[in-house]
């Protein structure tokens, strides 16, 4: 497998104190301001804290389940997905521009990509 032979040559490379190069643009590109978007609560809410124990980025208030940080969101859906009484749901009138996201991207297949073979002199 990819994984195991990547794991192994990166244990190797620290053995050895090789550092690596990745490939890519730098510096990195900042990302473009953004509309911000997050879910909205419904009041069939219990404050079961799920969606707040699941969001990756802490963008919903641990008290307050109904209260999303809509700057920090990443539209991950994650609490979406995971609320027992369907309570968080997206704004209907962006979920064409989501659906079309997805059938765009959604089924893209692309495979991982390792860094590990050009490594850079001290």
């Amino acid at each position: 497998m990819k994984i195991e032979a990547f794991a192994r040559e990166t244990l190797g490379n620290i053995d050895k104190g090789i550092r690596v190069s990745v490939p890519g643009n730098r510096p990195y590109r900042e990302r473009k301001p953004r509309t911000p978007m997050g879910p909205v609560t419904d009041e069939s809410c219990t404050q079961c804290r799920l969606c707040a124990k699941s969001c990756p980025v802490e963008a919903i208030d641990f008290e307050d389940c109904r209260i999303v940080d809509e700057n920090q969101c990443i539209s991950c859906q994650r609490c979406i997905h995971i609320c027992p009484a369907g309570a968080k749901i997206f704004d209907p009138r962006i979920t064409p521009m989501v659906e079309k996201l997805v059938k765009d991207w959604g089924g893209v297949r692309r495979e991982p990509e390792f860094f590990l073979t050009r490594a850079l002199e001290d």
